[in-house]
C-alpha cells in the first residue's frame, strides 16, 4: 500500500493510515486511470481502426490524468482549502479539476456508446438509412440526365435518317441496341456506386454521429456522465476534505517549514561567518521580520517613517508656534 500511495504523490511517512478510507482513495484513482486508458483507447480505435496508435493514445491520456492527481496532491496545502459549505466547496474542486473535467465528460461518452448500444444503434440505423437514401437520390437525379441524353440521341438518329431519307427498320434496331447498351452501362454503374456506398455506411462505425446522439438524443446519458465525473473528481475532494489528508497536509506544512527554517538558519549561520571571515568584523545578518524566512510579520520600528507631506505639515505646525 505505501508504494501505491508514493505512486500517486503522497508521501506514505507522514500519512496515519484509516484502511477503508485509503483503499477507498486508491481504488477510485485506479478506476480513473481505468477508464481514462479504455475510454480514448476506444476512441482512437473506432476513428483510426489503427491498434498500434490507440494504444499509445489510451496510455498518454490515462498517465496525465495521474500526474494532474500527483500535481493537485503536491500544490494544495493545508491552508488552500476553502470553508466547509457544499457549494464554495464544489466551485473549489471544479476549478482546481476543470480539466478532469474535461477528461472525464469525454471518456463518459465513449463508454456510453457500449453501455447505451441498443438505444443508440436505433438511432444510428435511422441516419444510416436516410444518408443511403439521401444519396441515392441525389445518385439517381445525376444519372437521369444521362438516360435522357441516351433517349435523346435515339430520337436524334432516326429524325435523321427521316430527314435523309435513310428510314429503315435495320437501322431503328441498330439504334436501340446502342441505346439499351448505354441504358445498361448506366445502371450498372448506378447499381455499383450504390453497393460501394452500401458498403462503406455499413462498416463505418460512425464514432462521432454516436456522440452526438449521445449529447442531443438520449439525455439521459448525461446522467452517467455527471456519475463518472464526480467518480474522477472525487478523489480530490477526498484529499481536499477528508480528515485523514488534513492531518496529512497539516503534517506535511509543518515539516516543509522546519525544513524551510533549517534552510535559513543555515544560510544566516554561513552567511556571518562568510562576513566575519572576510571582514574581520562581528557584523551579523539582521532579519527585518519576526518570523523569518516567511516574512509575514515585521518587527517594530525604532523610527517613524513619514508620509507624503508630513514634513510641510510639521513645519506648518511647529514653524508657526515659535514665532
Amino acid at each position: 500500500m505505501k508504494s501505491i500511495i508514493r505512486f500517486f504523490g503522497i508521501d506514505p511517512e507522514q500519512l496515519v493510515v484509516q484502511t477503508e478510507r485509503l483503499w477507498l482513495f486508491v481504488m477510485t484513482i485506479v478506476l480513473s486511470l481505468a477508464l481514462s486508458f479504455y475510454g480514448f483507447y476506444y476512441a482512437m480505435f473506432e476513428t483510426t481502426g489503427i491498434f498500434g496508435m490507440s494504444l499509445a493514445i489510451g496510455l498518454f491520456f490515462s498517465l496525465l490524468v495521474l500526474n494532474l492527481y500527483r500535481l493537485f496532491f503536491s500544490l494544495i496545502s493545508i491552508k488552500y482549502r476553502p470553508s466547509p459549505s457544499f457549494m464554495v466547496m464544489a466551485i473549489y474542486v471544479v476549478k482546481r479539476g476543470y480539466i478532469l473535467v474535461i477528461i472525464a465528460a469525454f471518456v463518459s461518452k465513449t463508454v456510453e456508446t457500449q453501455l447505451l448500444a441498443p438505444a443508440l444503434n436505433s438511432h444510428i440505423s435511422n441516419w444510416k438509412s436516410e444518408l443511403l437514401s439521401n444519396y441515392q437520390n441525389a445518385l439517381d437525379i445525376n444519372t437521369e440526365s444521362e438516360k435522357e441524353q441516351a433517349f435523346a440521341e435515339y430520337s436524334n438518329s432516326i429524325e435523321d435518317d427521316i430527314l435523309f431519307d435513310r428510314d429503315s427498320e435495320s437501322s431503328k434496331e441498330k439504334y436501340k441496341i446502342v441505346r439499351d447498351n448505354k441504358l445498361q452501362q448506366i445502371n450498372k454503374k448506378l447499381t455499383i456506386r450504390n453497393r460501394a456506398m452500401t458498403a462503406q455506411i455499413s462498416n463505418s462505425s460512425f464514432f462521432i454521429t454516436k456522440l452526438r446522439f449521445l449529447s442531443e438524443r438520449l439525455l439521459g446519458s448525461w446522467l452517467i456522465t455527471i456519475c463518472i465525473v464526480v467518480l474522477f473528481l472525487y478523489p480530490v475532494y477526498m484529499y481536499l476534505f477528508d480528515p485523514m489528508f488534513l492531518d496529512y497536509a497539516r503534517s506535511c506544512d509543518d515539516l516543509h517549514n522546519k525544513r524551510i527554517i533549517s534552510e535559513h538558519k543555515s544560510f544566516v549561520d554561513k552567511y556571518n561567518v562568510i562576513i566575519k571571515g572576510s571582514t574581520n568584523k562581528d557584523l551579523r545578518w539582521e532579519d527585518q521580520y519576526v518570523d523569518p524566512p516567511f516574512n509575514t510579520i515585521m518587527k517594530p520600528r525604532g523610527y517613524e517613517i513619514l508620509k507624503n507631506g508630513s514634513f510641510v505639515s510639521w513645519l506648518d505646525k511647529f514653524g508657526k508656534s515659535n514665532d
